[in-house]
């Protein structure tokens, strides 16, 4: 596969590094902000409300674009290995009460086979688009779908970016 074909895989890293840095930045601050509101009793009880939304949700973001900024390098490696073609199905799940979505992705081997080759880690996987869905469509996989590993899927729907939680993958 050559590299303009890659194009669309490393600009998605690259804006995953910028929402990183965002991430990491925003709660770093919020945690700041929130722990001087809390400490210096400020604003009444509506700094404490935002004191504690500030020191209890910070970590969260921070805790967010750090596991990112580890995932980024391997995906990037990922990308300099010739592409395994496999079958990528995406599924949208409701979350808690039906207000949140989140996907499941999953990889099939290429042929007939029933039995899926990989699973991807629902915590620990992005996308672009952001909720797209896809049943079984041809992808071309960067890594190896190993446990444990950073891979990049790529199809013709998007992108899927994450490590592999569970594999049946042999390295064939």
């Amino acid at each position: 596969m050559n590299g303009s074909l890659r194009s669309r895989e490393i600009a998605f890293l690259d804006e995953m590094h910028e929402q990183a840095t965002r991430w990491a930045g925003g709660g770093a601050a919020a945690t700041v902000v929130g722990a001087i509101l809390l400490a210096g009793n400020l604003l009444g009880h509506l700094g404490v409300v935002f004191g504690f939304v500030g020191v209890l949700g910070g970590p969260f973001f921070v805790a967010v674009g750090l596991a990112w900024f580890r995932l980024l390098p391997a995906a990037r490696e990922a990308l300099t290995m010739a592409p395994i073609e496999a079958r990528l199905e995406v599924q949208i799940a409701k979350g808690g009460y039906g207000f949140s979505r989140s996907t499941m992705a999953k990889l099939w081997p290429a042929g007939s086979n029933d039995r899926w080759l990989a699973k991807f880690s629902e915590t620990m996987h992005w996308q672009t688009p952001r909720l797209f869905s896809a049943d079984r469509v041809p992808a071309h996989v960067y890594g190896a779908p190993a446990r444990g590993a950073a891979v990049v899927a790529s199809c013709s729907q998007g992108v899927v970016v994450g490590r592999i939680r569970r594999s049946h993958f042999h390295g064939g």
